[in-house]
């Protein structure tokens, strides 16, 4: 018999318990905006193995009425590079105002039809923040960017304040749905004392075996180049002026270092080989899990590429090694770029007039291809170099976006006949209609279509999106073939990373091993000659004395032209060539 009595009862006792239950998720803040899809609202780790792509409104896309406008109009080309995200930069007029939009870049509907228009193509919004934010109202700034919708903050900058803002950002963030992220910027700063718990984790080493570095949310410094001076601090900072490209300290790599020059400055636990004592051996070290791992940043920037002014792999190897050590210690995920707003754009760097379609695309699979996550720094895509004046409202643009016109066809000719006057005879002969003639007349020719145009690197000239979209040869083209790699080869994102140092050639040898090596997952193996003169080489023993299998690589992926396979005990590199293989048998 059920007692009437009881059951008010029983269901305010439910109604209760539903409350309790509740109350942790309490503090959880999320956006219902019309329109809006939902750019950070989502249970998927969408940033791991991402492609984000840096943009400053001012001078992106002169398209709209404004620049925020622009950016719109480019979504679905922002979109074709694989695009997981765009991080936004110099949006704030100054930091006592950052919850508003700079004038001259739109207004808040501008940013908010930018969100809606974004979220429906799957693209996450990310924001630059201004640095110097006072810190009592960050969490304010952070909410109010976040209701709007936004997926998370940038923030640039070092040392305990920076520390500070990031922990600040991140407990914010962590608050609301989805994954909402903050990217900081490596550093070298001392690590924070930890409380933690170890756990064995086994790595590939040929070091002998040695206590485990203390474990941060930073990076090693990148070693110190032969004659040349490292910068005591190293971190991306926008300065979020109006400018397109802002001085700093730049590490100037001589033409040709020492072979295995900077190798044994702080290197990570990682197998490299060199030509005279390849081995291998296993050393144990310990992971630290702690509780600041909620705490840190997602993603940590590395642009430390981008100070190196010369291409030398003595300079690159250590920097792509320091990758791994960053995904070993569990905190964070490391994010590369090799452009940015600190130093000029990676063609005005490393461009020779002779190679630079070579340079750019050996560049861009180096981005592609390490353990991190890419940023891509706008107009890189297109080798856009660094614009002479500093002054981007007078500056031409830095990208054009519509195909030229064809050319005007040739003026027609006519022969010319000259005149006959009348004579006797022709006055007498009798009218003759006209009579079709029997046969079918000629099939008139087409006239020849214009060449389709090919896009030029030349310096002084300005990239047309258009003509590298159009040139299946063009660097546009080859980032977008990169991203699909990147985001599909399973190996490439999750093997381990081991290097062959071939530094005397100037070469860069990359391996990446699955866990398990089958046919259809194959160890890849990663070329990149660094040098304008063709390189041999031969790395039959080296992978002998890795324990690996295999005598050719099957082509993936290459940036120059060339057929077949390549042989362990003989290949050949191109100037500036980039060569992506599967080790076979």
């Amino acid at each position: 018999m059920i007692n009437h009595h009881r059951t008010p009862r029983l269901l305010s006792l439910c109604f209760a318990c539903i409350l309790t239950a509740a109350t942790p998720f309490a503090t959880t803040q999320t956006l219902a905006r019309p329109g809006w899809v939902g750019s950070g609202i989502t249970t998927d780790t969408w940033w791991k193995r991402a492609v984000i792509y840096e943009v400053n409104p001012i001078d992106f896309s002169p398209a709209g009425d404004s620049p925020l406008h622009g950016v719109v109009h480019r979504l679905d080309y922002i979109h074709s590079l694989g695009t997981d995200a765009i991080l936004l930069t110099h949006l704030q007029p100054d930091p006592t105002q950052a919850q508003t939009i700079a004038p001259a870049l739109g207004t808040l509907d501008d940013f908010d039809d930018l969100l809606r228009e974004a979220s429906s193509r799957h693209l996450h919004v990310l924001l630059d923040l201004d640095p110097a934010i006072p810190a009592a109202d960050l969490p304010n700034v952070a909410r109010f960017w976040l209701n709007r919708g936004i997926a998370g903050f940038h923030l640039s900058g070092s040392g305990d304040t920076a520390n500070a803002q990031a922990a600040t950002l991140r407990a914010t963030t962590t608050s609301y749905l989805g994954q909402r992220i903050l990217i900081a910027d490596a550093t070298s700063e001392p690590a924070p004392t930890l409380t933690a718990v170890s756990q064995p984790v086994a790595v590939a080493s040929t070091e002998p075996e040695a206590a485990a570095p203390p474990l941060t949310s930073v990076q090693p410094p990148v070693p110190v180049q032969p004659q040349a001076e490292a910068p005591t601090a190293r971190f991306r900072h926008h300065a979020h002026g109006r400018s397109r490209h802002h001085s700093r300290t730049h590490v100037t790599t001589p033409a040709n270092p020492p072979a295995n020059a900077a190798t044994d400055a702080q290197a990570p636990a990682q197998t490299t080989t060199s030509r005279s004592t390849p081995t291998r051996s296993q050393s144990t070290h310990t992971q630290v899990h702690t509780a600041l791992d909620t705490q840190m940043p997602q993603l940590l920037l590395n642009d430390r590429i981008g100070s190196i002014t010369t291409l030398h792999a003595a300079a690159i190897r250590p920097v792509i090694e320091s990758l791994q050590a960053v995904q070993q210690s569990g905190h964070s995920v490391p994010l590369l770029a090799t452009d940015g707003p600190s130093f000029p754009r990676s063609m005005s760097r490393y461009a020779d007039g002779q190679h630079d379609l070579a340079i750019a695309k050996m560049l861009a699979t180096l981005l592609f291809t390490t353990r991190a996550e890419s940023l891509l720094y706008y107009g890189q895509e297109l080798g856009v170099r660094t614009p002479a004046s500093t002054d981007a409202t007078a500056a031409a643009p830095l990208i054009l976006w519509n195909a030229p016109p064809p050319p005007k066809p040739e003026p027609v000719s006519e022969a010319y006949v000259p005149y006959k006057p009348p004579t006797a005879a022709s006055a007498n002969e009798s009218y003759v209609p006209y009579k079709p003639p029997s046969a079918s007349p000629p099939t008139p020719v087409a006239a020849p279509l214009a060449p389709t145009p090919v896009a030029t690197y030349a310096a002084g000239a300005t990239p047309n999106a258009a003509v590298e979209d159009a040139d299946p040869d063009s660097l546009l083209n080859w980032y977008r073939q990169l991203s699909t790699i990147h985001h599909a080869n399973a190996t490439l994102a999750t093997g381990t990373t081991l290097t062959i140092n071939r530094d005397d050639q100037n070469v860069l040898v990359l391996i990446r091993k699955p866990k398990v090596v089958t046919p259809t997952s194959p160890v890849i193996v990663l070329l990149f000659n660094l040098s304008a003169q063709p390189a041999q080489l031969s790395l039959k023993a080296d992978f002998t004395s890795l324990g690996m299998r295999g005598s050719f690589l099957r082509t993936v992926l290459r940036s120059y032209e060339g057929i077949g396979t390549m042989h362990l005990e003989d290949m050949t590199l191109p100037p500036y060539g980039a060569y992506i293989g599967e080790l076979r048998y």
